[in-house]
């Protein structure tokens, strides 16, 4: 513990894995902290103070401390952000990414190589102007923890949370970091020459809000903005729609074999006509309704699941039953889609977001194990982005009709057909050129702390509707790079 690493990286999931596996390969010195171990662990009340969160629509909270993070849950979806994503649109408060698709594109080839995917052959799809975007599923979903083996620069210690950054005198360095050992309950520093948290959405803004307080005197819009502009990529059931082209090799309804597994196809918008209707980047999927069937099934096990204490505390159980909901998923993924009694297909929507200050994370007066503050949630999907959400359909439903595709009868979800919080944490501690509307610059360095980073969906200046996981681990290879580079 009295070593002085390289590089402390707070988290093993994707923001922290690829980093920790190039950065060690590389030579350098690198710590590697988690606050689990091998088996799941889905501890709510450890993490979240739900008694003082506001949050609209249902929740499906779905994380793990354990070694690999959240891709010990995933059923191994990868999806590539849109160019449009990375666009500056003030319409929206989207703050520009400091990359474009292509470059962006490098490091997506370089995620794809370490995990074993070998890009497909496009197979061209006539769209009539509604834009295909692939989703490559695979058959075995990529755990980020095999990126820790057998690298002798490599300490990995589990078990172990961070419950504060320490910040020198002046303001513009991190010292050490205090991190909890919940297996010896002893509280210990850790000092290295450049840190990055990389251990959630949630987790990263617990962990500055309750680091940085001083900066409430002396930047307040900088603090102001740590937690903020947070979503997470809301869905729900939109309606059906009717198709007139039922051929076998229709995009739309059917799953096509890749290298790893096979490739299914959401559809949205082109670039154009969001831009010209000024119009989120939500997408649509034809769903199963037997995975709508499916859902409810599990969603009634999962809530008995958590009614008793034995299973719900229990890892071996909690790991059995996780891996086994991983690949119902993934079974019901790979059949072409069936149509529902009346006829017709089941439409999901994957809903994009404005970014909204008011939607935040902010921290509770009530405090985990290792005195970290929990977080309390503050997120709405309100009148104005249904609104938005209505017009984006308007405009869907008339191309999908005027080139003969099919007809959609578009119905807002119900609120249990919603799902408003679950997985995809995103934004908080977004990138950005100044301190008064962001957190962290273009290489995601924190503002004023010379060796502070910040790795994972947190970072976000927009939301999307694309799975993260891949940008989250392009981003990770992306930051070790800059460390490398500038060491």
């Amino acid at each position: 513990m009295s070593d002085l690493y390289d590089i402390c990286i707070v988290g093993s999931g994707p923001a922290g894995a690829f980093a920790a596996n190039n950065l060690s390969k590389n030579n350098k010195k690198v710590i590697l902290i988690d606050a689990g171990d091998k088996y799941p662990s889905s501890n709510i009340k450890n993490n979240f103070d739900l008694k003082r969160s506001k949050i609209n629509g249902s929740i499906d909270f779905g994380f793990s401390e354990q070694i690999g993070g959240s891709s010990n849950l995933w059923a191994g979806q990868l999806s590539e952000m849109n160019a449009i994503d990375l666009e500056e649109r003030t319409e929206f408060n989207f703050l520009k990414w400091p990359f474009n698709q292509n470059q962006l594109a490098f490091y997506y080839d370089r995620v794809k190589k370490i995990i074993g995917f070998d890009e497909n052959k496009y197979i061209y799809h006539d769209t009539h102007g509604i834009e295909l975007r692939e989703a490559i599923c695979m058959d075995e979903p990529y755990n980020t923890k095999v990126l820790l083996k057998n690298l002798k620069n490599l300490t990995l210690l589990s078990n172990t949370s961070v419950s504060k950054v320490i910040i020198n005198e002046q303001k513009d360095s991190v010292l050490s970091i205090r991190v909890f050992n919940s297996r010896t309950r002893e509280f210990k520093d850790i000092k290295a020459k450049n840190y990055i948290l990389a251990s959630g959405t949630i987790s990263n803004i617990r962990i500055m809000l309750n680091s940085l307080q001083d900066f409430k005197k002396i930047d307040p819009d900088f603090f102001d903005s740590i937690g903020a502009y947070f979503s997470t990529h809301p869905k729900g059931y939109v309606g059906k729609i009717n198709l007139n082209e039922k051929t076998l090799n229709n995009p739309l309804i059917n799953v096509f074999p890749n290298s790893m597994g096979y490739s299914k196809y959401y559809f949205g918008l082109e670039k154009h006509s969001l831009c010209k209707n000024q119009l989120l980047n939500h997408c649509l999927r034809i769903e199963s309704i037997y995975a709508l069937r499916m859902g409810k099934i599990l969603e009634y096990f999962k809530k008995i699941f958590s009614w008793i204490p034995f299973l719900s505390n229990n890892p071996y159980v909690l790991k059995s039953i996780l891996n086994l909901g991983v690949k119902i998923f993934q079974v019901i993924e790979k059949f072409s889609q069936k149509k529902s009694y009346d006829g017709n297909y089941l439409v999901r929507g994957f809903f994009d977001q404005k970014s909204k200050k008011n939607n935040r994370i902010s921290i509770s007066s009530k405090k985990s194990d290792s005195g970290l503050p929990l977080a309390v949630i503050e997120w709405e999907f309100d009148e104005d982005d249904w609104n938005e959400v209505d017009r984006f359909m308007e405009v869907i439903k008339f191309k999908l009709e005027k080139n003969s595709i099919g007809t959609f009868k578009y119905t807002r979800p119900a609120s249990k057909h919603f799902t408003g919080i679950h997985s995809h944490f995103i934004g908080g501690t977004r990138i950005g050129e100044s301190s008064s509307n962001s957190v962290v610059d273009e290489n995601l360095k924190v503002h004023y702390l010379d060796n502070l980073y910040i790795s994972g969906p947190s970072v976000f200046p927009s939301f999307g509707y694309a799975n993260p996981f891949l940008t989250i681990a392009a981003l990770s290879i992306r930051l070790s790079d800059h460390l490398l580079k500038n060491d």
